[in-house]
Order: structure tokens, then C-alpha cells, then sequence
């Protein structure tokens, strides 16, 4: 991209190494990477959760691991039905929004003027602004001052982000901005089914996965599940699914799949494992032989996907692929709904896991691995962890990384 960069601005709504979920957690992993060949700012908010927004950390500037962080107060918290409400208004009105855009906008949160105002006012500090996420008022109302110098990575859900995707309010955010960075290809072909871009200002750029120090010594892993299931009452083999239980997620299927799996037994060779909050129509079934530990600290989330023998993924539309690649660097292969592309297509790749077309199919698949032997199973957690550190490694996305910044 020509210029020399060496000071970067990464702009998100939540981050700290404690606060826990997708776009902080990626965040918090892509600044501690890029810090070794870049000067880095955080501008965030003072909240840790996204449900309310509410303020949490102090305001202003602080330092913490090499890493200067702006933290902005949040100006009103979140009101989850206020939001839902003009959510269901705006979609009702099709690719315009006019004014409403902002007001769902500032329903949906994080309100903060004051980092919009620091960005506007410090634009030429920076030589180059990432927005991480495409929602929020932190890029939707922050990156108009800066769209030259801003990098969009958009963390888009193929599944949750059909309405919005096609809004003009969001549309013109990757139209504007001088180049987007992808994690799959699924993500970016979802984008560019709906919004005409430039094919030289996007890349794909996987995560790398990093097994967690806690988890890379065999002794303390096997102490950390040992501890986790004897805290939840699970007992010998389990398979596992973690993230929102939801219908929309094929969660309904997957419990009816599991329920056919056990048949009646009162005990099966593999327990069921689903972690995670339940949407508010969904009923978690209480007499299949399943377990809801409810949700869980990251670290607690990747002792028990340690510990599983296999992971369930059965949404019928691509997912996050994050947790699957790194209970595969763990060893740990996927089950999953062919119908979900990308991890899908991960699969194939590696030829470390298993994908079904239906209920009975996967109930099949299921059955089969009870009896699957030591040795075959090692074979295909072998090839998990191989094709990991193959594909994944942050090293090769860091190069393709700084391609996109300059």
C-alpha cells in the first residue's frame, strides 16, 4: 500500500484481558500479535459487558502489557427490548433506514461520543485506524473521519447478519473504507453476495490458534477437565457443543439426534456436553442424559473442549469457526451438519472429522464412534492437530495481515 506505517489505532467495543467473548477475545489476540511490529492504541469503551454497556473500567488512559488503551464511558446504558423494538421497525423498511439507523444504532450501543470525537480529533496520530466489528456505534459513527486510513475487520456472521448486512448505513461503511480483512472465505463470500466491492482492498486472513499454556502440559490439561467434569457431574466420554443453544443454530435437532442416539438408556457410552445460554424459546430438554454447565469463562469453555472427546456442530449455516479450529489443534475432531459450508469445507481439508445430511445419519455416526478404536482415533486427532499447525499458524497470518495494513 506504499506508506510506511508504524502507529496503529485498533478501535473496539469492548477489550481487556478479562473480558470474555468473540470480538473482544479476537481482539485482544490480534493486538498482542501485532504489538511486535507495531505502536498501538486501543480506543475502547469503560464497559465489560455488552448487555447493558454499563460503565466498568475507569475513563481515560492507561498501560497494561505493553499496550496503551483509551477507555471512553459509555452515555446510556442498553435497553435490550428498546433495541428489539426499532430492530423489528427498521427491518420493516428495507435497504434505507433514514433516521431510525441511528436511533437503533444508539439502542443497540456502545454509546460513546467521546471515542467518535477522540478519532476525529487525533486522525493524524495514527497512521492507520482497524475497526474490529461492523455494527456498532464504535465503527458506524467513528470511521467516517478517518475512511482513508481505516482497516474494516467486520466479524460477520453469515447466520446472524443477513438482515443487517444489507442496510445502506452498514453497506457504505465497506464501501468506504481503504481495505477489509475476512477470517474465511465464507465470511467473505457472504459479504460479497450482498455488497459490490473492490476484490483489492479484501483479504482472507484465518486466526491463528494458539493452544492456551494452561492446556499445552498433558498433566495439567488432564487435572483441568478431570476437575471441570467431577464440577458438573459428567462422567466417561462426552461430546460437546458450545455457543448460543438455539434453534437457529439446529440446537432442537441436535438434542432430538441425541435423544435417538440414547434410545431409552439410562447411561450411553457419550454424554452430551451443551454449553452456552439458552435463547428464551428454547427448552433444554431435562430427560435425555445431557448437561448445561450455562456459560462458562473462556478458560473454563476450552478445559471442557479439551476434554470432549468429539464437538458437535449442527447449524445448517456457517458459524463462527474459531472454536472448532482450536478444539482441533486439541485434538478434539468435529461432528458436523453438512450444511454448515464453512466448517464443512474444514473438514474435507483436514480429513479429521465427520459430517451428516440428516438426524438418522448423524445418530449412525454417532453409534459408530462409540466402538471406534484407540488407534483410529488417534489417527484422526493426529490429523486435526497437523492441519492446525499447517494452515493456522500466526506467523503466515500476520504476514498476509501487515499486506493489508502496509
Amino acid at each position: 500500500m506504499g506508506e510506511l506505517v508504524k502507529k496503529i489505532a485498533v478501535v473496539v467495543p469492548r477489550y481487556g484481558r478479562e473480558v470474555t467473548g468473540p470480538v473482544p477475545n479476537y481482539a485482544y489476540e490480534l493486538v498482542q500479535k501485532l504489538k511486535g511490529f507495531y505502536s498501538i492504541d486501543v480506543l475502547t469503551t469503560t464497559a465489560s459487558d455488552y448487555e447493558t454497556w454499563s460503565n466498568h473500567f475507569p475513563e481515560g488512559k492507561s498501560e497494561e502489557e505493553g499496550i496503551t488503551i483509551w477507555r471512553f464511558r459509555t452515555t446510556q446504558n442498553r435497553d435490550i427490548e428498546e433495541f428489539e423494538k426499532l430492530d423489528a421497525m427498521r427491518e420493516r423498511l428495507g435497504v434505507l433506514g433514514g433516521s431510525l439507523d441511528q436511533k437503533r444504532i444508539y439502542a443497540q450501543g456502545p454509546l460513546t461520543r467521546g471515542l467518535a470525537a477522540y478519532i476525529k480529533e487525533h486522525k493524524d496520530d495514527y497512521d492507520r485506524f482497524i475497526f474490529i466489528t461492523f455494527q456498532y456505534f464504535t465503527t458506524a459513527y467513528a470511521y467516517h473521519n478517518v475512511s482513508d486510513k481505516a482497516i474494516l475487520i467486520p466479524l460477520v456472521s453469515p447466520e446472524l447478519d443477513v438482515k443487517q448486512i444489507k442496510y445502506k448505513v452498514y453497506k457504505d461503511i465497506f464501501k468506504s473504507v481503504k481495505g477489509i480483512i475476512f477470517r474465511n472465505e465464507s465470511e467473505q463470500r457472504f459479504v460479497n453476495s450482498n455488497i459490490k466491492l473492490d476484490e483489492k482492498k479484501q483479504a482472507v486472513v484465518s486466526v491463528g490458534i494458539d493452544v492456551p499454556d494452561f492446556l499445552t502440559d498433558a498433566m495439567k490439561r488432564l487435572q483441568a477437565v478431570e476437575e471441570f467434569k467431577s464440577k458438573y457431574g459428567i462422567e466417561g466420554d462426552y461430546i460437546i457443543y458450545s455457543g448460543r443453544i438455539s434453534n437457529k443454530l439446529g440446537c432442537d435437532k441436535m438434542f432430538d439426534i441425541y435423544r435417538s442416539y440414547r434410545g431409552g438408556r439410562v447411561t450411553a457410552p457419550i454424554s452430551l456436553v451443551a454449553i452456552g445460554r439458552a435463547d428464551n424459546d428454547m427448552v433444554l430438554p431435562r430427560n435425555i442424559g445431557a448437561h448445561y454447565p450455562g456459560f462458562l469463562s473462556e478458560r473454563e469453555k476450552l478445559t471442557a473442549l479439551a476434554g470432549a472427546k468429539f464437538q458437535w456442530i449442527p447449524a445448517s449455516v456457517s458459524v463462527n469457526p474459531d472454536y472448532c479450529l482450536m478444539g482441533m489443534a486439541l485434538g478434539v475432531p468435529p461432528i458436523a451438519n453438512r450444511d454448515c459450508e464453512n466448517i464443512n469445507e474444514q473438514i474435507k481439508r483436514s480429513e479429521a472429522g465427520y459430517t451428516y445430511n440428516n438426524d438418522e445419519e448423524c445418530c449412525k455416526i454417532i453409534k459408530d464412534l462409540e466402538a471406534i478404536g484407540d488407534e483410529n482415533y488417534a489417527k484422526v486427532r493426529v490429523r486435526a492437530r497437523f492441519y492446525i499447525k499447517n494452515n493456522y499458524s500466526w506467523e503466515a497470518s500476520l504476514k498476509k495481515m501487515q499486506a493489508v495494513i502496509g
